[in-house]
């Protein structure tokens, strides 16, 4: 059924569409009551258009405008965050995309948690990219440049990953805690002893030289305290992609409040090259996504070690212990960056390894392309030299410290020097305190009117701030003839 739906759905309307696909929706739901097809209506769709020249954010609107011919061929990403049922119509009919790819991207992983019904006991045993590879042609080919066909070739897949937001600051699990702000539901458990996990899935449909679409769920949202946003910010992914039970962790932009896929990947798309080697040939989903990964590891390092030379050249003309705890950070942060990208390239499949030879012997040598073995072996070396960085700025730091408390030290002797001049001035006028001393009705019963006393005070004063002006004057005469 889904086969013949699909030969004519050129001419098929937006309704038409949305009827097979719930249609199909009901059906897997029918086999798997665990899929988990439920819709949020208080979810929100974001969706960006990346090509050489552009990004841009995209409206409903926007979506049949990609379709229309253009001068010249571009190579065109389209990343979709939270999908829709709208924009599944629109996208399924302007893009003539078939319905089973947006079902099979609502489907959730079966199993006791989400870490289980991804990952198991061995790296051998868990669960690889889901295919879905249209009869065209096969991964790993070329991409066919010839003029296309009325079903031109596509290739799609998916990958299921997990998200690990720990305990978050180790309140009891609450159903409360956290929300799903996704249209289509996605698992989101809280397993002893690991805490909370959140099930995802991204989605890979490409068509030819034309388009590659991108689907992918929203972060995760708090309903408590800012703690615990806090400590979500702190998520990490785990994806099926390498050879090491844990799998390969997608990091988080750094200076980012939130884990977001759909930042990473707008980032990943600001690098021409990437263009070069997704539309180069049919790369494989692992390879796809340890290029994201190193990309984005590349990109966390560019905004460690800028922080780190801000604190260096600007923040610790002033130093403080914020300064210190910075650097600490700063520190923690590279240390965990080494550690990770030390994983990603240790444990990187033989596979990824030869497509990446592969891709290298496909592409134009017409400027710098960043492969993930190249850019984790320059990481590992910026890393080192950014970490002796941050130590000279730790002794810069005390250095720093130093000089002020010298300068403190000044400022101080130069207060006890005024109060011991000051001393000297009130030692001679110990008269004063006599009149002072003195008992008020003797003052009132004496021939010695009380003005007396304040006109006593007031010449006190006054020559107390002449003699300070005049040696004052006499100091900043002589530090000028000494120098």
């Amino acid at each position: 059924m889904a086969r013949s739906f699909a030969k004519g759905r050129e001419h098929i309307s937006k309704e038409d569409y949305l009827g097979e696909f719930w249609k199909q929706v009901h059906q897997v739901n029918t086999k798997n009551a665990s899929a988990g097809m439920a819709l949020n209506s208080f979810a929100k769709t974001r969706a960006l258009y990346c090509d050489l020249d552009e990004q841009r954010f995209l409206a409903l609107s926007d979506v049949p405008s990609l379709v229309r011919p253009r001068s010249k061929e571009v190579a065109s990403v389209i990343i979709v965050e939270n999908i829709s049922p709208d924009w599944i119509a629109l996208l399924g009919t302007t893009l003539n995309i078939d319905v089973n790819f947006f079902c099979e991207h609502m489907q959730n992983p079966t199993g006791p948690s989400p870490w289980k019904a991804v990952f198991s006991s061995s790296p051998i045993e868990q669960k690889r990219p889901m295919h879905n590879i249209h009869k065209e042609f096969d991964v790993g080919n070329r991409l066919d440049a010839t003029k296309e066909s009325c079903n031109p070739t596509r290739v799609s897949w998916h990958v299921d990953g997990v998200f690990h937001l720990g305990h978050l600051d180790r309140e009891p699990p609450q159903s409360n805690l956290l929300q799903n702000p996704n249209f289509i539901h996605r698992r989101l458990e809280y397993h002893m002893p690991y805490g909370w996990q959140a099930a995802t899935r991204i989605s890979y449909y490409q068509m030819n030289k034309k388009f590659i679409l991108f689907l992918i769920d929203a972060p995760m949202i708090s309903s408590l305290n800012n703690q615990t946003q806090l400590s979500m910010s702190m998520a990490r992914l785990h994806l099926p992609v390498s050879d090491n039970r844990g799998g390969l962790v997608m990091p988080q932009l750094f200076g980012r409040p939130h884990h977001s896929l759909f930042e990473n990947l707008e980032q990943f798309f600001t690098h021409s090259w990437h263009f070069d080697v997704l539309y180069s040939r049919v790369p494989s989903a692992d390879t796809v996504l340890y290029l994201v990964v190193a990309s984005t590891w590349a990109a966390n390092l560019r905004h460690a070690d800028n922080h780190i030379k801000r604190i260096s050249f600007e923040d610790i003309r002033r130093p403080s212990i914020g300064i210190n705890d910075n650097l600490h950070e700063c520190r923690q942060t590279l240390a965990m960056l080494r550690t990770e990208v030390s994983k990603a390239r240790k444990w990187m499949p033989q596979l990824v390894r030869e497509e990446l030879e592969e891709i290298r012997e496909m592409i134009p040598r017409r400027g710098y392309v960043g492969f993930p073995d190249a850019i984790f072996d320059e990481i590992l070396a910026e890393t080192g030299a950014a970490e002796k960085f941050l130590m000279d700025t730790f002794q810069l730091l005390m250095s720093s410290i130093t000089v002020l408390d010298s300068e403190t030290s000044i400022q101080q002797a130069h207060y006890g020097q005024k109060l011991a001049q000051l001393a000297m001035i009130y030692v001679p006028l110990s008269f004063v305190t006599g009149i002072f001393g003195m008992n008020i009705k003797e003052i009132n019963g004496a021939k010695v009117p009380g003005w007396v006393c304040v006109a006593t005070l007031a010449v006190t004063v006054v020559c107390t701030v002449g003699v300070f002006g005049a040696y004052n004057a006499w100091e900043e005469r002589s530090r000028r003839k000494r120098k």
